[in-house]
């Protein structure tokens, strides 16, 4: 892909130009109670072009695919001359940089079948009802997401960055002495794969909730966020 953008800068005629780069493959499990609510794998792809000419100013295109990426060099460049900006904007000099910070995850979400990804969630359901006899509903979602990033630009900077996250949430409804109560499970998150799998042996069991005689809980959610890559400063 780096090798892709190269190409397309080299048909840049503004003086500065930059590409960013993203897909994405997302997979998600829910279920309520032992009814499966929803399978969903979604893949997407798209960046955006930034050009700026001396004397004028940035113009900036957004694309989904990455089959015309000279085709959106060209056109930032031809909105960055319509623009006429008072001041001029100048660039802080930096230096360029070559950087591959890809981190494959241990247990990649992209070979996961749905069909697995529908046996790990009953395995789930199955091992959450087990725990206490007193569970009378569960609300149960699995995320993984795969995110590869790549950064290009004219004045030779090359960025490579793959990152994972796996999100495990659970509510969990559980009868005990007068009326059911509701307690929900901070939400986990993994670095790297599929938290789900391999759930037998204890992934749901390690994120038991306290007594269902507990107060109610409200739900809390949790996320894990990487840096991105940063955008040019201006002086």
């Amino acid at each position: 892909m780096l090798d892709q953008l190269s190409e397309a800068l080299k048909s840049s005629r503004a003086d500065f130009t930059d590409i960013r780069c993203e897909r994405a493959w997302a997979g998600t499990a829910a279920a309520r109670g032992r009814r499966v609510e929803g399978l969903t794998h979604a893949r997407d792809a798209g960046g955006v072009v930034r050009c700026l000419v001396h004397g004028r100013g940035w113009g900036s295109v957004s694309f989904t695919g990455f089959d015309r990426l000279g085709e959106m060099v060209t056109r930032a460049w031809e909105l960055a001359l319509a623009v006429q900006a008072d001041p001029a904007p100048r660039l802080a000099p930096v230096p360029a940089r070559e950087l591959d910070l890809a981190h494959a995850p241990a247990q990649d979400l992209r070979a996961v079948p749905v069909a697995e990804r529908r046996r790990l969630l009953d395995t789930l359901v199955a091992e959450l009802y087990g725990m206490d006899r007193r569970i009378v509903d569960l609300q149960l979602a699995v995320r993984d997401e795969v995110v590869e990033r790549w950064y290009a630009s004219s004045e030779g900077s090359r960025i490579h960055d793959l990152r994972s996250e796996g999100t495990f949430s659970l509510v969990a409804v559980a009868r005990g002495k007068g009326s059911p109560r509701a307690r929900s499970i901070p939400s986990r998150c993994a670095a790297a794969g599929t938290p789900c799998r391999g759930a037998k042996g204890g992934r749901a069991r390690s994120a038991r909730a306290p007594s269902p005689s507990s107060a109610p809980a409200a739900p809390v959610r949790a996320r894990c966020r990487w840096c991105s890559i940063p955008a040019r400063p201006a002086r």
